[in-house]
């Protein structure tokens, strides 16, 4: 008898690695947990820097970038349509997928694949991350945004995918556009061996800051909406009340130079760090904080949780998912610079609380938030 042929996946997803971003990261992850559970991977991107045109990574998946201009910073990616782009996707096709997942509804590679399970004869799956319109704060080109939002998504439904969301909040605001979500599908994370693969590299010490002053730890793209003007406006108001508060700065994006030129005295501008020094940072962090307009499930909330360090957040995404109740961490209704700063100082007056809700926050993504059950869930839905 012949060999038994290896069950296939083929993801899509507009922005990976080297790309910075919690999709880029949840595609990794997913493929790799994929990969374990005996099913072969695909990953179909756009090409981005000097990364490969074709490469197999660590955890057993392929990555296929096609040719793409990225536009706003790389925020925006179009794969160009052409003869090298047909080959590659050719390549693919001769894998004979048995199933498609697309990641995000908002570019035309997402548009791509729907299309391309189609012309296969596969039912695609599309999962979304947002809970929110993408936003830059300028009202006449957030409208422009909304319209192609809407556009785009109608495009994507005319070949009848599947659609679920990340979190419960992703798949109720997919109802905004008329569709009924069959599922959730969650973010995730191994807590165990993002714990263990921490560096040590010792923050504190750089900062120069001992172990009295509250470390409070912001990680993610540097960009509009992802909240970190609230941080730095934080930062200055805590620095002229004299505060035993600092807060690092970790990540990479559009307004990096910005934010590296004009920080105030009480934040360190990190940059881009690795994982094993993202693990670090939340690991010696009294607290993380995250004041996003739009969210899915933040891979950000989920490693502070595996490392014991809850979180400040504001009611986005997945984020009452992961922090159900005060002892857990904050969720903000109310996600103003001023409800921030009261919620601070009632933990500078409070510190003993973040060692309970940081407690209880590691055990629950411990036992709810596993990158085995998240693909045992992607594996039900592509049927594959």
């Amino acid at each position: 008898m012949g060999e038994l042929r290896r069950r296939t996946l083929a993801i899509f997803s507009a922005q990976y690695l080297p790309h910075m971003g919690g999709v880029e990261n949840f595609t990794k992850e997913l493929s790799s947990a994929l990969e374990r559970m005996g099913v072969h991977v695909i990953v179909v991107t756009s090409a981005y820097g000097d990364a490969p045109e074709h490469e197999v990574d660590t955890g057993g998946f392929e990555v296929f970038r096609l040719p793409s201009s990225q536009l706003l910073d790389g925020r925006f990616p179009v794969v160009r349509d052409g003869e090298a782009t047909r080959a590659l996707l050719g390549e693919v096709a001769k894998a004979k997928p048995d199933g498609v997942f697309v990641n995000t509804r908002l570019y035309g590679l997402s548009l791509m694949g729907v299309r391309f399970a189609r012309n296969l004869g596969i039912t695609p799956v599309v999962l979304d991350h947002g809970s929110s319109y993408i936003g830059f704060g300028v009202p006449v080109l957030d409208s422009v945004v909304h319209a192609y939002e809407k556009a785009i998504t109608r495009k994507i439904r005319s070949y009848s995918p599947k659609f679920y969301g990340v979190s419960e909040k992703s798949a109720e605001w997919l109802r905004t556009f008329g569709i009924i979500a069959d599922g959730v599908i969650h973010n995730a994370i191994e807590a165990e061996e993002f714990r263990k693969q921490a560096s040590r590299r010792d923050f504190r010490a750089e900062l120069g800051i001992g172990p009295d002053v509250l470390l409070v730890c912001f990680v993610g793209r540097i960009a509009n909406g992802k909240g970190v003007e609230v941080v730095t406006e934080l930062a200055r108001r805590f620095e002229r009340r004299g505060k035993r508060i600092h807060f690092a700065i970790a990540g990479d994006g559009p307004d990096f130079k910005a934010l590296k030129q004009h920080a105030p005295e009480y934040a360190s501008v990190l940059g881009r760090l690795g994982r094993p020094d993202v693990a670090a940072l939340f690991g010696q962090s009294d607290l993380h904080i995250l004041p996003s307009k739009s969210e899915g499930l933040p891979t950000s909330l989920l490693e502070a949780s595996a490392e014991g360090t809850p979180s400040l957040v504001f009611d986005v995404g997945g984020a009452r998912e992961v922090i159900p109740s005060d002892s857990y961490g904050i969720v903000l209704d109310d996600g103003s610079t001023t409800v921030c700063e009261e919620v601070l100082d009632w933990y500078l007056d409070n510190r003993d609380v973040l060692k309970e809700q940081g407690a209880n926050v590691r055990k629950r993504v411990e036992h709810v938030f596993s990158w085995e059950e998240t693909a045992r869930k992607t594996i039900e839905a592509c049927g594959v």
